[in-house]
């Protein structure tokens, strides 16, 4: 298991890892600045790569030697891998992860002289963008009520809409294309319906609403960017 006392992404207790016989003015402090991977999230034996900053305790750039453990998502160690350190400037390294071989979600614990910090990183191969033929399959039997013409224009206007309230991220994830695919079979299903009403058994008349709670719920993880 990872070792206890580490804070994801910040800064490790001084009261857990200053060593006794050193002086508070000589401990060196990490901190976990940035990751290089859109959501976190690396393609298959990519590198997995961040900046470190480097300090004392009185926030003044230093120096030190830092090595990596990586965890997979069960906690235990994964081996195999590559870890390169690359000085950047005053107080600031780049760290270089390779040999994320496998699927998973991985903690990286950086360790230096006197504290440590950790950051997460997906490994996922992605998964194709929907077309045609997977919203076809999706809508099953009732792809027959419509022309492949009427598929793809309701693919083509929601996969645009999809990425006018989400950032899509490179790798694009299965939630998303989930997402997609209920986008498409909502329009279709819409043009049905005269001002986007049903009847109820009583005959009353109902208001579609405006938003699948599902499809909602799946991109609000990945907002466009403001502006």
């Amino acid at each position: 298991m990872p070792p206890a006392g580490h804070t994801a992404g910040g800064m490790a207790s001084p009261s857990e890892t200053y060593p006794p016989d050193r002086n508070s003015f000589e401990v060196v402090i990490l901190k976990y600045l940035s990751i290089d991977q859109a959501d976190d999230r690396a393609a298959p034996g990519a590198l997995a790569s961040a900046v470190i900053e480097v300090t004392n305790v009185y926030g003044r750039a230093t120096s030190d030697t830092l090595t990596a453990e990586v965890f997979d998502s069960t906690g235990a160690p994964y081996a195999g891998t590559t870890t390169t350190v690359t000085r950047l400037g005053a107080g600031l390294y780049r760290l270089d992860v390779g040999g994320l071989d496998d699927d998973d979600r991985y903690l990286i614990v950086v360790a230096g002289t006197d504290t440590s910090v950790q950051f997460a990183v997906t490994v996922d191969a992605g998964v194709p963008v929907p077309d045609l033929a997977a919203i076809k399959t999706y809508l099953g039997d009732s792809a027959t009520q419509y022309t492949d013409p009427q598929i793809q224009a309701a693919l083509d206007a929601e996969t645009q809409r999809q990425r006018d309230v989400c950032t899509i991220p490179a790798l694009y994830p299965a939630s998303l294309a989930d997402a997609l695919r209920r986008r498409v079979a909502r329009n279709l299903a819409a043009q049905a319906l005269p001002l986007a009403y049903r009847r109820d058994p009583e005959g009353s008349a109902i208001r579609l609403a405006g938003e699948d709670a599902i499809v909602k719920r799946i991109e609000s993880a990945y907002p466009a960017s403001p502006g």
